[in-house]
């Protein structure tokens, strides 16, 4: 038993000795300095390079913005770093962002470097979007498996978009035509929209309207805007209001808005306007705001001008209209930008005549040397004055070669403009053949070539303009006789006094038309071979 305890005593010595190297002769040649390392080349690791993996970025609410990502070492550069990256889409369009490749420098004694990239702002309702960035063909350093890609996702920072009528009441005459409803969106969005639709109401489809826009309304993306077509029939009934109601259901790729419903009244059958008369006659003078016993019913006690003389926002006294724009869409009364006029009443609309305009005082040969004499682009006097073609100071030849409505004469045509491409004479003036409106055959001053180019150029949106009827444009004169009410709308400014010529032929004499004289009102016979001043107008005959 002794010997065998002495036995592992002794080998365990031997064995601590050579793990500690104490007392082993170690007479290696390939190892002078004793230290045991078996070599005398030092190894240096070659480190490691990765990417950040995943990032979230919001993009800028317009312009260019640039963010960076990370590229880390795993250990400090010892020498100097190369490596390639791409920039390259995944779900994102190429105008959310800068596609780029480059080269990446990490110099000696960096852990880290940044690869730049772009990302653009826009306007439009989108889905978040994500891009790649991918590092590749390293210098001096390893790519790290699985950490050689970047995944950057682009929040979208536009609101969601939510659909809605522009207005949620309206009204529309009977008969009055075509009529459109909007519905816009309230931020654009890269996606398609699909809106349905559904109607209601007391109007009766395919007898007091028909709808021209089928369900569901399609948005293409990048616009905000899509539209609902009816058509405002007549009837031969006597009837009261109606009404037609709009309603909007649950978009595909938008929201529904707070303005889901429209309601589009149409009163009772048409009727005339009243003759805006709202003082009484007392003997002595027409302006007393009480009826007189002496002289009992007067026109004041009568009609829809008998509510008094309170300012209305839609017109004095019974009159009662809508301001449009150049698209035919209803605007706010107090609107000084507006190009036409719904009358409520009647239904018709009326163009709104532009500023008084310069015209020249020669014409034929005279015009044509004298407009010779400018440069169109520097000096020519008359750009404004082709511009605003429908100036209230401009007047027209009757003419109106159908025999059927003319009362036996078609009037005159006017003599051809002098220059071609420079419609200009000494009353009138159409667009310039450099402006985008231009037509060439509006080449004379006369009421057919007018009303021609307020179709082809769609005036407030409808084609179907003509000259009115003597009893249509009487229907918007007002005969009162004081002056404006205070904070009253001017639904027709710049009407220049004078003689305004209808579509009406005289029944006895050929040659002349009804006009009607606007600073008194007075109805009267005028020469179809003298031009007058006219106002266009569209909707049902009275």
């Amino acid at each position: 038993m002794m010997r065998f305890k002495k036995s592992l005593v002794t080998f365990a010595v031997l064995s601590a000795l050579a793990l500690s190297g104490c007392g082993v002769d170690t007479d290696d040649e390939d190892n002078p300095t004793g230290s045991g390392s078996g070599s005398s080349t030092t190894t240096t690791d070659i480190p490691y390079a990765s990417i950040e993996t995943a990032k979230f970025v919001t993009e800028p609410a317009s312009g260019a913005t640039t963010f960076t990502v990370t590229v880390t070492l795993s250990e400090n550069a010892t020498s100097p770093i190369t490596l390639d990256y791409e920039v390259t889409a995944v779900s994102a369009s190429g105008s959310d962002f800068v596609a780029n490749s480059d080269t990446l420098e990490i110099p000696v004694g960096a852990k880290t470097a940044n690869i730049s990239y772009v990302v653009n702002g826009d306007d439009l309702d989108e889905d978040d979007e994500t891009i790649n960035i991918k590092i590749s063909n390293a210098s001096g350093a390893n790519i790290r498996s699985d950490f050689d890609t970047s995944l950057i996702t682009i929040r979208d920072e536009d609101d969601s978009s939510s659909a809605s009528f522009t207005t949620n009441r309206a009204n529309v005459a009977e008969g009055s035509g075509a009529y459109k409803v909007t519905v816009q969106l309230s931020t654009k969005t890269e996606r398609n929209v699909s809106i349905p639709f559904v109607v209601s109401g007391l109007a009766t489809a395919g007898q007091d309207y028909t709808l021209n826009t089928a369900s569901p309304l399609s948005v293409i993306a990048g616009t905000d805007t899509v539209d609902i077509d009816l058509t405002i029939l007549s009837d031969t009934l006597p009837e009261g209001g109606e009404s037609i109601v709009l309603t909007l259901q649950s978009p595909t790729n938008a929201e529904l808005g707070a303005d889901n419903e429209l309601t589009l009244i149409i009163p009772g059958d048409i009727g005339l306007n009243d003759t805006g008369v709202v003082t009484f006659y007392d003997g002595v003078n027409f302006l007393n705001a009480l009826p007189q016993s002496s002289f009992p019913g007067q026109d004041a006690e009568f009609g829809a001008d008998a509510e008094g003389t309170n300012v209305s926002y839609d017109g004095p006294a019974g009159f009662s209209f809508e301001k449009l724009d150049s698209a035919g869409n209803t605007i706010p009364s107090s609107s000084s930008s507006f190009v036409c006029v719904r009358d409520n009443k009647t239904g018709l609309v009326w163009e709104v005549k532009q500023d008084t305009q310069a015209l020249p005082s020669v014409s034929g040969d005279a015009l044509r040397d004298h407009i010779d004499t400018f440069d169109y682009y520097t000096d020519y006097p008359y750009r404004d004055s082709h511009a605003n073609w429908r100036a209230s100071n401009y007047q027209y030849y009757w003419f109106n070669d159908e025999s059927t409505t003319n009362g036996g004469a078609e009037g005159s045509q006017g003599t051809v403009f002098p220059k071609s491409g420079y419609p200009i004479d000494t009353i009138c003036s159409f667009p310039h053949e450099n402006e985008m409106n231009y037509i060439s055959s509006a080449n004379k001053c006369n009421t057919e070539l007018y009303v021609e180019a307020m179709n082809d150029l769609a005036i407030c949106g409808y084609k179907d303009w003509r000259l009115p009827e003597i009893g249509e444009i009487t229907s918007i004169q007002n005969y009162r006789s004081s002056g404006a009410e205070l904070g009253e709308e001017d639904y027709f400014p710049n009407t220049v006094s004078g003689e305004y010529i209808t579509a009406t032929p005289s029944a006895d004499g050929t040659g002349a038309a009804w006009c009607m004289d606007t600073s008194v009102g007075q109805v009267k016979l005028c020469n179809k071979q003298v031009p007058n001043h006219i106002r266009a107008v569209r909707g049902g005959s009275l």
